[in-house]
C-alpha cells in the first residue's frame, strides 16, 4: 500500500473518531449563570418519582426545578466490599434503570450536565476500595458513567481515604475519563482538606459539605446548622465556651481548604435546604449539656409545617449571617431565603467556585429562590 493511500485512510479515521466523539457527547451551551459560578444541586435517588419502577419519591419529575442549578448531581451509587465497583441498578431500588434514564434524558433536554455521584455517608468500602483497588474502583465509575450516558461523576467518599491513595485513584480515574466533568464532596476536617489538596489537579469542582456543622455533643454549645461566619462576623476566632473549638463556618473551611493547596476558584460550599431541629435551648450560642439535637435532617418545607413561624417571622444572625427560630425550649437551625442570598452574596466576594444545594427537593420554594439567585 503507497504512503500516499496510508495517509488518506489515516486521515479519514481520524475524522470518523472526532465525529463519533462529538456525537456521544454534544456540545452544551449552558454558561454557569451570569458571574460563572457553579450550582451544583443534588438529586437525592429516593425523592425522585419517575413512575414505573422508581414510582414513588416526594418529587414528581416534572417538578424539579432545572433552572435551580448549573450542575444536576444524582445521589448515589454505592461501592460494593466485594468486588469495588459500582452496585447494579435494578428495578424498585433508589438507583433505579428508570430513574437514570429519566435524569440524564432531562439534564439533555434541560441543557444541564449530568452527573452521577458515588460514596456518601454510611459507605466505607469506597474509601476501602480507593486504599486497596484504586484501579478496579476507577475503571467501574468510569464504565458506569459512560454505560448510563452521564456527563461526569461526583466522588464522595466518606471517610476520606489517606492522601496518597486517593490522587492515585483519581489519577486513575481522569485517564479514564478525560472530558468528563468530576466534582468532590468533601468532608469538612483538616484530613479531608489534605486528601483533597493532593489530588485537586483532577477536579472540577472541590465542594465542602458546610452544612450539619453542630450539634448537641459532648461539651457544646448551640449553633447554626450552615453559618457563614462564627458568633465575631469575621475572622477573629471564637471558640465554644471551654473548648478549643471554634464555632464552625464557612469562612474558617474555605480558608483551611484554600490554605491546603486548593485555588478558590475550585471551591465550592453548600446550601441546605434541609435544618435540625434542638430541643432543651432555644437560641444559638446556649449550653447544649442537657440539650439534644432532632437525629436526622428535616427538609425545610417540612419544618415550615411544623413550626409556621419559621416563614412568617424568622429570625437572623447578623453576625453568623443564618436564619433560625425559636420557641420555649427548641431551637431550629435552617437556611432560607435570606441565608440564601448571604451565601451568593459571599461566593461572589470571597471569589470561590461556586457552591452545592443539598438537597434540591427539600424545597420548591428555596430552589426557587436559588434559580433567582442564579440570574442575577
Amino acid at each position: 500500500m503507497s504512503q500516499k493511500i496510508m495517509l488518506l485512510l489515516t486521515a479519514i479515521f481520524l475524522v470518523q473518531c472526532n465525529f463519533f466523539n462529538s456525537n456521544d457527547k454534544p456540545e452544551r451551551d449552558n454558561p454557569p449563570n451570569a458571574e460563572g459560578m457553579w450550582v451544583s444541586g443534588y438529586v437525592a435517588s429516593w425523592n425522585y418519582n419517575v413512575g414505573g419502577h422508581g414510582n414513588w419519591g416526594n418529587t414528581q419529575r416534572s417538578e424539579l426545578n432545572w433552572n435551580a442549578f448549573t450542575h444536576g448531581i444524582f445521589f448515589a451509587q454505592t461501592i460494593s466490599s466485594s468486588t469495588c465497583e459500582p452496585g447494579e441498578p435494578e428495578a424498585w431500588e433508589n438507583i433505579s434503570p428508570d430513574r437514570l434514564n429519566a435524569f440524564t434524558e432531562d439534564a439533555r433536554a434541560n441543557n444541564v450536565p449530568s452527573i452521577m455521584s458515588f460514596g456518601g455517608a454510611g459507605n466505607e468500602a469506597f474509601a476501602d476500595c480507593i486504599e486497596s483497588n484504586p484501579e478496579t474502583i476507577a475503571q467501574g465509575i468510569a464504565d458506569f458513567m459512560i454505560t448510563w450516558g452521564f456527563d461526569g461523576v461526583d466522588i464522595d467518599p466518606e471517610p476520606v481515604p489517606d492522601a496518597d491513595s486517593f490522587a492515585i485513584f483519581m489519577e486513575s480515574l481522569r485517564e479514564k475519563i478525560p472530558d468528563a466533568i468530576i466534582t468532590g464532596a468533601s468532608m469538612t476536617g483538616s484530613n479531608a482538606a489534605a486528601a483533597f489538596a493532593n489530588a485537586e489537579q483532577y477536579f472540577d469542582q472541590i465542594n465542602i459539605m458546610t452544612y450539619d456543622l453542630s450539634g448537641a455533643w459532648n461539651g457544646w454549645y448551640s449553633w447554626h446548622n450552615s453559618p457563614i461566619y462564627n458568633p465575631s462576623g469575621g475572622n477573629e476566632v471564637v471558640n465554644i465556651p471551654g473548648s478549643g473549638t471554634e464555632y464552625p463556618n464557612i469562612e474558617q473551611l474555605i480558608n483551611r481548604f484554600h490554605e491546603a493547596g486548593i485555588p478558590l476558584e475550585k471551591l465550592g460550599f453548600g446550601i441546605d435546604l434541609y435544618g435540625y431541629v434542638w430541643t432543651g435551648v432555644n437560641a444559638p450560642e446556649q449550653d447544649a449539656s442537657g440539650a439534644s439535637r432532632r437525629y436526622g435532617e428535616t427538609s425545610y418545607d417540612n419544618l415550615v409545617e411544623e413550626f409556621p413561624g419559621i416563614a412568617t417571622n424568622p429570625e437572623w444572625d447578623d453576625n453568623a449571617k443564618a436564619a433560625w427560630y425559636g420557641t420555649n425550649d427548641q431551637f431550629v437551625s435552617f437556611d432560607n431565603e435570606k441565608s440564601i442570598q448571604a451565601k451568593f452574596e459571599y461566593a461572589r466576594e470571597k471569589g470561590v467556585g461556586g457552591m452545592i444545594v443539598w438537597e434540591i427537593t427539600g424545597s420548591k420554594e428555596l430552589a426557587d429562590e436559588v434559580a433567582a439567585e442564579m440570574g442575577n
